[in-house]
C-alpha cells in the first residue's frame, strides 16, 4: 500500500548544509565553521546553509503554532538561536 508518495529532489549539498545549519542553531558553532565548509564546498554553499536554516525556522514555527506556544523563555531562547545563525550567515555573505 502506498500512502503518500511525494517525490522530491534536493542537491546533495543540501544535506551537508542542514548539518551545518543545525550546528549554527543548536550547537553554538561560529563563523569559522562557515569559512571552513565554504573553503571545502565552494562559496555558493552558503546559499544552501541559508536555505537549511530557513527550513528549520519554518518547521519550528509551524510546530510552535500548532502547539500554541506562548512567549516562554524557551521560545525566546529558540528565536535567539535562529537570530544568531542568520547573523552569522549574513556576516559571512558580506
Amino acid at each position: 500500500m502506498l500512502i503518500d508518495f511525494s517525490p522530491y529532489w534536493r542537491p546533495a549539498a543540501f544535506g551537508e548544509a542542514v548539518v551545518v545549519g543545525d550546528a549554527l542553531i543548536w550547537h553554538g558553532a561560529d563563523g569559522d565553521l562557515l569559512r571552513r565548509v565554504a573553503a571545502d564546498s565552494g562559496p555558493d554553499f552558503i546559499e544552501f546553509v541559508a536555505r537549511a536554516v530557513i527550513y528549520r525556522l519554518v518547521t519550528t514555527s509551524e510546530r510552535y503554532r500548532s502547539q500554541q506556544v506562548e512567549s516562554s523563555p524557551d521560545t525566546l531562547a529558540e528565536l535567539g538561536r535562529y537570530e544568531r545563525a542568520v547573523s552569522l550567515i549574513v556576516d559571512f555573505a558580506r
